[in-house]
């Protein structure tokens, strides 16, 4: 690990501290996962941390150990198997490498039992009078990395078997015994190429640990039932924690924290088991342009708890002339007798969309969605800078949507036409000074956009200008706001009686739809005007008004 890679993560896990505390308690059960590992920088190989179990074709297996508490204001059922009314454990490990994270592997779900009822974790603890059958107010219980590894026959059940958005779990005893060498089934499983350090320089590890309870579920109170911690890997069987438990919050977090030019949003699928019990998804993004001038793009996809899952996802590059190339993707494997897929989506450019897609529901109900737990990445390099952006997730499974939106970094999106003033006027011989202003549209193939300007002086002439380049430079009787190469907007302009001038453009003629000024959905450009003022308070002779960025699009 770098010294500045090192920093980078000494400022994240300070900037995430303030989720390691606990506020105010939650309304009914509300679960939160307190600690993973025990918590001590440097403590491992006691079977309280983290445990590493061999590896068989390629594949390592590991579990470590997770706290659980209660700071609800109502007890939570915790009965034991084959009883369904208790928490199940799920187990994954990321990894940020080269600007990108991704989850490296995941486990089966480890069966909660006995509810040990401890205190120290989030405050003082009210035992449970039903022994260990409900976890108390204010209580905790912790499962070792022993526990949550252990896969015999009926400690274990794979994913498909929950309901994520509700926390209902159904119990079916062909389906929850693990598949597969006796190191690894079940386990939380990690390619040793994605994990072994002497293959992986500089890169951080999250572990992360997900929680579901029908009660808390149903309550509303899903979000919290993740947290993470960064994890210190000097070699595969000698894993330990760093830091403190970062809680309620998934791994994805940390990319933005690492790389603070990560564009990271929080995706709500608002009721989708039932009324107040919501789906939640992260989508992240990130734009690094590449030593020859292009760029390159990176999404993370996260679904926390949405049954419905993501089958699809897609982003604006309407832009002309631009270029796509060097697509890639990443799905964690399933693996054990899990019955869903894994497999890399089909991707496609068509219509000014990327897209990328898995088989439909109706086709394969089994089929390679971003299912619940897991995160699924797609990456692509564009000689097009990035702007923010509306991606489209396409529900995978029927439910109460079949589409949620969310803002991404993309290239060259056109499909918001702004408007937006910045730069500062000054005064003028008639008052406080020019004030520019935009009607119509900036669509391209609208080819409806004038140019307006106010308080100048009554019969001077001025003439519109534009560039790329945003300034607020002092010139003449005021401020320059526009730089780089200029272009003029013939004809000039004649201020009325009232000090207005009006000016159409038409972005199918000179200077717009040629070089050095070319107008483009997805391009910026600033506008300003330039006026003759001689009896101005700077005696210059001419001032300007504030300036007006215009983002054009098809």
């Amino acid at each position: 690990m770098t010294m500045n890679l090192h920093d980078h993560i000494t400022r994240a896990a300070a900037a995430l501290f303030v989720c390691a505390t606990f506020t105010a308690p939650g309304l009914a059960q509300d679960l939160v996962i307190s600690q993973i590992g025990d918590d001590v920088w440097g403590s491992a190989g006691n079977g309280l941390d983290f445990d590493y179990y061999g590896e068989f074709g390629g594949i390592a297996a590991f579990s470590f150990a997770t706290t659980s508490c209660n700071v609800g204001d109502m007890e939570i059922d915790w009965y034991k198997s084959p009883d369904t009314r208790h928490p199940m454990i799920g187990q994954s490990i990321y990894r940020v490498k080269d600007g990108r994270i991704e989850q490296v592997g995941q486990s089966w779900l480890k069966h909660g039992f006995c509810a040990a009822d401890m205190d120290g974790t989030c405050g003082p603890c009210a035992p449970s009078a039903a022994n260990c059958d409900l976890l108390g107010i204010g209580c905790s219980d912790t499962y070792t990395a022993w526990h949550n590894g252990h896969n015999d026959e009926g400690h274990q059940s794979p994913k498909f078997l929950i309901d994520p958005t509700t926390g209902v779990l159904t119990l079916s005893p062909s389906d929850s015994t693990p598949t597969g060498d006796d190191k690894i089934r079940g386990r939380l499983q990690v390619k040793v190429e994605d994990i072994d350090p002497a293959l992986n320089g500089g890169a951080v590890f999250i572990a992360e640990a997900q929680y579901t309870s029908e009660q808390d579920h149903l309550a509303g109170n899903s979000r919290n039932n993740v947290s993470m911690r960064i994890l210190s890997v000097p070699s595969l069987d000698n894993i330990t924690g760093l830091y403190s438990t970062i809680i309620g919050e998934p791994a994805i977090y940390l990319w933005r924290y690492i790389h603070n030019d990560v564009l990271l949003n929080e995706v709500v699928n608002a009721n989708e088991g039932g009324l107040g019990v919501d789906g939640h998804i992260f989508v992240a993004s990130r734009a690094t342009q590449l030593p020859n001038g292009k760029y390159r793009y990176e999404y993370a996809i996260q679904n926390l708890d949405s049954a419905q899952a993501i089958g699809s996802f897609g982003l604006p590059a309407t832009c002309a002339n631009v270029q796509l190339e060097d697509f890639d993707q990443h799905h964690v494997d399933f693996h054990s007798g899990e019955l869903w897929g894994s497999e890399d989506w089909g991707g496609s450019y068509q219509d000014g969309m990327i897209q990328w897609a898995t088989t439909p529901f109706a086709v394969d109900p089994n089929a390679s969605a971003i299912r619940w737990g897991t995160m699924a990445n797609f990456a692509f390099t564009s000689n097009m800078p990035p702007r923010e952006a509306e991606a489209q997730l396409g529900m995978f499974a029927p439910g109460v949507s079949t589409s949620l939106t969310t803002t991404v970094l993309s290239p060259c999106d056109d499909l918001r036409c702004t408007f937006e003033r910045y730069c500062e006027r000054t005064p003028n011989s008639v008052g406080d000074g020019g004030v520019i202003y935009a009607f119509g549209s900036a669509s391209i193939v609208d080819n409806d956009l004038q140019l307006a300007a106010r308080a100048l002086p009554p019969g001077q002439f001025g003439i519109f200008f534009y560039g790329p380049e945003e300034l607020q430079h002092p010139f003449g009787g005021g401020l320059l706001c526009v730089g780089a190469s200029l272009n003029r907007i013939w004809p000039p302009v004649q201020a009325n009686s009232l000090g207005l001038v009006e000016l159409d453009l038409d972005l199918w003629s000179a200077p717009f739809n040629s070089q050095p000024g070319m107008v483009e959905p997805g391009t910026s450009w600033n506008f300003q005007l330039w006026y003759r003022d001689p009896a101005g308070p700077t005696y210059s002779g001419y001032n300007f008004t504030d300036a007006m960025r215009i983002h054009f699009c098809r």
